[in-house]
């Protein structure tokens, strides 16, 4: 029989507000698995400039639920400031998950922490971790410092690419595990740091959903108005955000 572990899983997605990203679906259905496996799970999300975080057990998601988000979404609040006050406030952010953390283990003691980012909530977890003296797991969904080249702007970026690069590396460095999504981005950070040793668990597809179909390239072309039928289309699935690198599409 598996031992039965308090797993807090963090994500600086606004999970319990809106079901947008992957990495927030993702987190809620890591939650809602190791909760149908007899764990309890505490999941932790950003909300607007606070933290917030909801407990899961197997008694409360239904069979009918396994494949739902368990968030009800609702309108949100979004401000966007320059990036230099956004990075102070996640890092305000990171102090408010530890603190988070520790009091939630002072009433149910937390066994393991798995981070979804190399950032602040990865942040946060690692340095919970040396605190609490408990492993701490970090998902790397892609290579965050890389991807805020294009996002950061101003006269002020090196110096903050290069604050964002230190913490990526700090939270590798200090996990106890890390997991990415493809070799490249293993190499990538097994490069940086020598003797880390970083799983790939590439991201599961359901390929029958994909698998072609005649009469649905027919149907969607008609509905696009794409008369033509040697027209190359090019669809694209995912946030009109610059980490897509839609430019580059």
């Amino acid at each position: 029989m598996t031992k039965k572990l308090h797993i807090c899983l963090l994500t600086s997605a606004r999970i319990f507000e809106t079901a947008e990203g992957g990495e927030g679906r993702y987190t809620i259905s890591l939650g809602n698995w190791l909760a149908r496996q007899d764990h309890d799970v505490t999941l932790m999300g950003s909300g607007f400039a606070s933290v917030k975080a909801k407990r899961l057990s197997k008694s409360a998601i239904k069979d009918e639920d396994k494949e739902k988000i368990i968030i009800k979404q609702k309108k949100i609040k979004a401000i966007f400031p320059p990036y230099s006050i956004y990075a102070l406030s996640r890092l305000v952010m990171s102090l408010l998950w530890i603190l988070k953390i520790l009091l939630l283990n002072m009433k149910y003691p937390i066994t393991l922490i798995h981070a979804q980012d190399t950032g602040y909530s990865g942040l946060s977890a690692v340095i919970s971790g040396k605190i609490l003296g408990i492993p701490v797991i970090i998902s790397s969904h892609g290579i965050r410092h890389k991807t805020l080249e294009s996002i950061i702007q101003g006269r002020l970026k090196k110096v903050l690419l290069k604050i964002e690069y230190s913490i990526d590396i700090f939270t590798i460095k200090n996990a106890s595990s890390v997991i990415v999504v493809n070799p490249s981005i293993k190499n990538y950070f097994e490069q940086i740091i020598s003797k880390k040793i970083v799983d790939f668990i590439p991201i599961p597809i359901k390929l029958k959903n994909f698998e072609f179909s005649e009469v649905n390239r027919d149907l969607i072309r008609k509905e696009l108005r794409i008369e033509d039928k040697k027209t190359t289309v090019i669809g694209f699935v995912g946030r009109l955000s610059s980490e897509k690198n839609l430019f580059t599409l």
